[in-house]
């Protein structure tokens, strides 16, 4: 597979995977406010590319941010909160609100220059094509 995922030592990875099953895909603090959400992701290839679909839902496209650093894809977005404009008690609210950060390290056999990006629906879906392989070529002379 073209993308590695960093997944630090075992022991700290069987840690998160425990985690996640209780706590779900976020981590909290003491006051139960979202601080950070790890959007779901699937990855699928093709002949000629790597498709990811990751789910961010309640955002606007303008509050997603992308950027590669060092062949690392960072994805970062904020779900920001619903001005309503009467005052209001709020009875229950289960909605997840904050920011949605995963990273991704490019290997080398990818094109981090031709990264396209589109959202719709809660889903940004990102297309990352593959180098084109050069076929290797040579004569072998005989002495």
């Amino acid at each position: 597979m073209a993308l590695i995922k960093y997944s630090g030592n075992r022991f700290g990875s069987e840690l998160d995977q425990l985690i996640n099953q209780f706590m779900g895909d976020t981590v909290t603090s003491e006051s139960q406010e979202v601080n950070s959400i790890r959007p779901r992701v699937d990855i699928f290839e093709t002949e000629k590319n790597y498709l990811l679909f990751l789910e961010i839902p309640g955002v606007k496209k303008e509050d997603i941010d992308l950027k590669i650093d060092q062949n690392v894809l960072y994805i970062k977005a904020e779900r920001r909160k619903a001005q309503l404009q009467e005052p209001n008690k709020g009875h229950r609210v289960e909605s997840h609100y904050g920011t949605y950060e995963r990273s991704f390290t490019l290997s080398d056999d990818l094109r981090s220059d031709s990264i396209e990006a589109k959202y719709e629906d809660g889903i940004l879906k990102l297309e990352i094509t593959k180098k084109a392989e050069k076929p290797f070529k040579k004569t072998i002379k005989v002495s």
